[in-house]
């Protein structure tokens, strides 16, 4: 019966670490749960932050930004200009504790703005709106069926040529596998990068990176650039060059055609004498 009692509760105790991961929660255990847990990715949001290419003017959001560590990084990044931290998060409870924490910084300074929203699919923002978009230990919480709509509409709020990061810790995934938090599709990468060229993104990347004792994954890519958004004197430039190309072709084909015409000659020459 012992035996019995303990199995059920730690069944019970790990659907709640389940539900509190994926939807935190006010309670004794979601409080201390994502404690923890933002004592764990607090290195891994620093080290997005720093991966992101932008100036103080730029406006950048963090999706699922927890207790709030990525959106102070961002905010030292963009304080002496006009940009502003943004932050999206699905949990009622985490973005209570933010907003207590940035009151000064989101009621004065209006320097952090922070929004809920249930479905990423539909985010509040206008498009080509953001220099960068980040996510920390997040996509795998993504329903397989609405990634490539999730991740079309991030493509959509980031300005052409901006930047998507995403950073994920393989050491944390394999002990929320193992605590049967999370399922093995939802952590296989791939589910994630096989969408993001479809929807609007290129220069793809996957890199390894030593963060304190972990080694994560950086995933990088920018949004693809619009003719239209590009150098009108470049453009011009490339063109030049391609119709110069196009007429050195064009002139080394006509005088292979050339050659080959006064090689036949010659023979229907001969043959006119022999008749």
């Amino acid at each position: 019966m012992a035996a019995s009692f303990a199995k059920t509760f730690c069944k019970l105790a790990l659907r709640d670490v389940a539900r509190q991961y994926a939807h935190p929660v006010k309670s004794f255990s979601g409080s201390f749960l994502t404690r923890m847990w933002a004592r764990q990715s607090r290195p891994l949001e620093e080290f997005a932050v720093s991966q992101l290419s932008i100036t103080p003017d730029d406006n950048v959001l963090e999706i699922g930004y927890g207790r709030g560590h990525g959106i102070a990084a961002l905010y030292d990044r963009v304080a002496d200009g006009k940009g502003i931290a943004f932050g999206l998060e699905q949990s009622e409870y985490m973005e209570d504790v933010v907003r207590r924490r940035f009151v000064l910084e989101t009621a004065e300074e209006h320097k952090v703005h922070l929004d809920r929203a249930i479905d990423l699919r539909h985010l509040p923002y206008p498009s080509d709106f953001f220099a960068a978009v980040f996510h920390v230990n997040t996509f795998y919480f993504w329903k397989q069926e609405q990634m490539r709509e999730i991740l079309w509409e991030l493509a959509r709020t980031v300005r052409p040529g901006g930047q998507l990061i995403c950073v994920a810790n393989p050491r944390q995934l394999k002990k929320l596998y193992n605590w049967e938090t999370v399922t093995e599709a939802q952590c296989n990468l791939v589910r994630y990068l096989s969408h993001l060229e479809s929807v609007g993104f290129d220069h793809v990347k996957v890199e390894y990176h030593q963060v304190g004792r972990d080694e994560i994954q950086l995933v990088s890519a920018l949004k693809t650039k619009r003719q239209e958004d590009e150098d009108p004197e470049a453009r011009m430039k490339e063109l030049e060059e391609d119709i110069k190309m196009f007429m050195v072709e064009e002139l080394i084909r006509q005088k292979g055609r050339a050659g080959t015409t006064k090689m036949r000659n010659p023979e229907l020459q001969s043959e006119g004498n022999a008749i």
